[in-house]
C-alpha cells in the first residue's frame, strides 16, 4: 500500500516538473541564427561624375559619336551640365536624346567579378572589343572601357577598363547604353525646320517628269489667297492644296537611314521622284523623295538635315494630283454687283447687257437689260433668268492645260465684262481648235487653258451652256406677264 502511494506521489511531481519546464521554455526568448553580412557590391569599372568629364566617346558597330560637357554656373554658385555632340558636329540633333545617351555612358556598375588579372582577354572577346567608351577627364586623364562577348546564361556582357585586365560582367541594360549611334540622336522635327501651314509663303512641287507647279500666297491680312504661278497663272483650288500643305508640314521620319550619304543614287535621291521647296517666314526647306524603301515608305532627304530617312509617300495627299486639278477651274470670276455690263459675241450673235445689282440686296434682286430690253424677269419661284445667264457667262471651265501651244486669237467667242467701279474691262476670247475645244485668252494673252464647247452649247438641263441659257432668257422675256414667266421653257437645241 505504501509502495503504491509512493509511486503516485512521484508521478504527480513528475507531471508538475514537466509543466514547469514547458512554462519556462515559453517564457525564455528563443535565439535565431545570426543574419549574414551581405558581401559588398563590386566596385564600378570607372567611378566618375559628370562634372569631371570633358568628353565621352562611344565607338560601336554604327560608328563613332563623341559627346562634350558644357558647364554653366547660376548666380547662387550652382553648377549645371548639358551635353552636345562634338563629333560628328551639327545643329540637327535632338537635345533630350543627347542628354539621355551621353548621361547613360557614365554608368559603369558591375554585376559580377570574373577575374582580377586575366591573362587571356580573347577568352572574353576583349582582345578586339566590339564596343569602346573613352572618357577624357578635365584633369587630362583618360579611361577606356571595353565591352566584349555576352556572358553565359544571359548574365550580361564582359567588360574591362584601361590595361587593368580586370574582367567583370556588366548588365545587358548597361551594355545597351553603349549601342547609341548618331542616327539615334537626330531630331525628328527638323526635316521641315519649323515650317507650318500658317507661316508658309510659297510651295514649289516638281515631279520626276520635270513638271513644275508653283503656288504663292498673295495678299495681306484676311485677304490672303493661294494662287498658281507656274505653269499657268490661276487661283489655286484650296480644297486640294490645303491637304497637301498640311501633309508636307507634318513630315517626320519614321526612321533615319544614313547621315551624310556619299551615294544618293542607291536611294533614288540623285534623280528624285519629287522635289518640294517650302518657303516660309522661318526660312526655306527643300525636300526630295526617292525610290521605295519598303512597307509603303520611300527614301526622303531634307535640306534642313543631311540624312536620308524613311517616310510614307501615300500620306502626302494630292502630291500626284494633276496641275489642272490643282487650280480653280473657273476662267474668270466676278461678283455680279461689281459688273455694270456684259457683252457677248458668239456665232455672229451680239448680246449687250446692263446690270444694276446692289451688294446689300437679296440674291434675286436687280435690274437688267438685254439689247436695250428689260430682262428683269423671274420664274414662279422668284429666280432671275438674267442671273442664270450671268452665271453661264462665268461658267467657262478649264478642261485642260497646254502651255506649249501658240494659238492665234481668232475670238470665235468673246465675252467682255465692264467693272462698275472704274469702267475698266476684262475680255475673254475663245479660239476654236481642230477638235472643237477652245483656246482661252484673257485681255489678248493666251492663258494656257482650254475649255469644251459644252460651256457654250451644252443642253444638259442641269448644266445649260451659254447659248441655250440665253435662248431660255429670251423666251421668258417674250412671254412674261408682269415680269413673271413661270411656264417651263423647252431646252433649246445646241447651236454649235
Amino acid at each position: 500500500m505504501k509502495s503504491w502511494k509512493t509511486l503516485a506521489i512521484f508521478g504527480i511531481v513528475l507531471v508538475v516538473l514537466i509543466g514547469v519546464l514547458i512554462g519556462v521554455k515559453q517564457l525564455v526568448p528563443s535565439t535565431s541564427a545570426p543574419t549574414p553580412t551581405p558581401a559588398p557590391a563590386p566596385a564600378p569599372l570607372v567611378d566618375v561624375v559628370v562634372g569631371d568629364v570633358y568628353t565621352a566617346t562611344v565607338e560601336n558597330a554604327t560608328g563613332l559619336v563623341s559627346f562634350m560637357t558644357n558647364e554653366s554656373t547660376a548666380t547662387d554658385g550652382t553648377k549645371t551640365y548639358t551635353w552636345t555632340v562634338a563629333d560628328p558636329a551639327g545643329s540637327y540633333y535632338d537635345a533630350s536624346s543627347i542628354a539621355s545617351a551621353a548621361g547613360s555612358l557614365l554608368n559603369f556598375s558591375v554585376a559580377q567579378e570574373v577575374a582580377a588579372n586575366a591573362s587571356d582577354l580573347s577568352a572574353f572577346g576583349l582582345a578586339d572589343p566590339k564596343v569602346k567608351v573613352t572618357l577624357r577627364m578635365k584633369d587630362g586623364s583618360k579611361h577606356v572601357v571595353a565591352f566584349g562577348d555576352a556572358a553565359p546564361l544571359g548574365a550580361g556582357y564582359y567588360a574591362t577598363v584601361d590595361d587593368t585586365h580586370r574582367i567583370v560582367v556588366v548588365s545587358s541594360s548597361t551594355y545597351s547604353y553603349t549601342q547609341t549611334g548618331v542616327l539615334n540622336l537626330l531630331s525628328t522635327s527638323l526635316p521641315i525646320n519649323g515650317v507650318t501651314a500658317d507661316n508658309l509663303l510659297s510651295l514649289d512641287l516638281t515631279r520626276q517628269d520635270g513638271q513644275l507647279i508653283s503656288f504663292t500666297l498673295d495678299g495681306t491680312g484676311d485677304s490672303k489667297v493661294w494662287n498658281v504661278k507656274t505653269p499657268v497663272a490661276a487661283a489655286a483650288d484650296t480644297t486640294r492644296l490645303d491637304p497637301l500643305i498640311a501633309a508636307l508640314v507634318a513630315i517626320k521620319p519614321s526612321a533615319y537611314v544614313e547621315l551624310n550619304p556619299g551615294d544618293l543614287s542607291k536611294y533614288g535621291l540623285d534623280k528624285p521622284r519629287y522635289t518640294i521647296v517650302l518657303r516660309s517666314s522661318t526660312g526655306d526647306v527643300t525636300i526630295r523623295i526617292g525610290i521605295d524603301a519598303g512597307s509603303g515608305d520611300a527614301y526622303f532627304m531634307s535640306s534642313a538635315i543631311p540624312a536620308v530617312f524613311k517616310y510614307t509617300v501615300s500620306s502626302l495627299t494630292n502630291i500626284d494630283t494633276s496641275t489642272v486639278n490643282m487650280i480653280s477651274k473657273l476662267v474668270y470670276l466676278a461678283n455680279i454687283w461689281d459688273i455694270s455690263k456684259v457683252d457677248v459675241s458668239i456665232d455672229g450673235l451680239h448680246i449687250a447687257t446692263t446690270l444694276d445689282v446692289l451688294q446689300s440686296g437679296d440674291a434675286k434682286s436687280g435690274k437688267f437689260t438685254v439689247n436695250g430690253k428689260d430682262a428683269s424677269i423671274i420664274d414662279g419661284d422668284g429666280n432671275s433668268y438674267f442671273r442664270a445667264f450671268y452665271v453661264a457667262t462665268l461658267s467657262m471651265i478649264v478642261d485642260r492645260i497646254d502651255t506649249a501651244a501658240k494659238p492665234v486669237d481668232t475670238a470665235d467667242v468673246r465675252i467682255v465684262y465692264t467693272k462698275k467701279a472704274d469702267g475698266s474691262t476684262v475680255t475673254l476670247d475663245f479660239a476654236k481648235t481642230d477638235n472643237g475645244s477652245y483656246y482661252i485668252f484673257r485681255n489678248g494673252v493666251y492663258t494656257g487653258f482650254l475649255n469644251k464647247s459644252t460651256d457654250f452649247y451644252g443642253t444638259d438641263p442641269t448644266d445649260l451652256g451659254l447659248v441655250p441659257t440665253y435662248n431660255k432668257m429670251l423666251d421668258a422675256m417674250k412671254n412674261a406677264v408682269d415680269g413673271i414667266y413661270a411656264t417651263p421653257t423647252p431646252v433649246p437645241t445646241s447651236g454649235g
